[in-house]
């Protein structure tokens, strides 16, 4: 499970998503839901209102053999690494935590 913070541009935060899933399924990884986070946000003020992000999880799992050991620990590192690295080249502003 993955805790995310998405944009609220819905088209950046589709391309944030297809591009998490893609390079998910490319270590192995099978999506299986996206769940969004309840939160309130009554107490903030305009500022922090124009750059609130969308919470979300992000559910997962080790497909095939691979099982929740060492190497799928590294997969995961590199999981998040890699996502950085794409959505950064793609314009999207999203900070993932696994």
């Amino acid at each position: 499970m993955g805790q995310v913070f998405l944009p609220r541009d819905e088209a950046l935060r589709a391309r944030a998503r297809s591009t998490m899933e893609q390079v998910a399924a490319s270590l192995g990884f099978e999506h299986l839901a996206w769940r969004v986070v309840p939160t309130s946000n009554a107490s903030l003020g305009a500022s922090a209102l124009s750059t609130e992000p969308l919470v979300e999880q992000w559910f997962i799992s080790a497909t095939g053999s691979m099982k929740l050991d060492a190497e799928a620990q590294v997969r995961s590192s590199s999981l998040s690494k890699q996502w950085a690295r794409l959505l950064q080249c793609a314009d999207v502003c999203c900070i993932i935590e696994l």
